[in-house]
């Protein structure tokens, strides 16, 4: 069993955040207000965005930014092409959408989500050790 300097490290705790920008090449729109797009789920290749009301349709062509933002590392951006497979209301002001990726065998696209398999890991080990079993 590791020791309690093994099981809490700082650097586990380090916050990542994420910023996402949308140009939807079907409407011609940008959706450059940081805080109004929410990174919801991800996948190997789709994501999940909670988007301003009516501001995507189902089969819109999309430009995604991804602005990743760590504490310990410099910021980094990556930039994926896809098309709205899933929308529907959640809220008077937002929007879920599902987006296929075009480009999801992108490196950059793969070291994102290895980051944050890589974080669950480490949190499902801390509770495995914190709980004792």
């Amino acid at each position: 069993m590791p020791n309690r300097a093994q099981l809490i490290r700082r650097e586990d705790f380090v916050s990542v955040q994420i910023q996402v920008m949308i140009r939807n090449n079907t409407s011609g729109t940008l959706i450059e207000d940081l805080h109004s797009i929410q990174l919801l789920e991800t996948h190997d290749d789709h994501v999940a965005l909670a988007i301003p009301r009516t501001s995507c349709a189902i089969r819109h062509e999309l430009e995604l930014k991804f602005i990743v933002k760590n504490l310990s590392k410099e910021a980094f951006e990556i930039k994926l092409h896809g098309k709205v497979t899933e929308a529907e209301w959640t809220s008077e002001t937002h929007d879920r959408i599902l987006v296929k990726l075009r480009d999801s065998k992108n490196r950059a696209w793969k070291d994102f989500l290895k980051t944050f398999s890589d974080i669950q890991k480490k949190v499902d080990e801390f509770l495995v050790a914190a709980r004792g079993y």
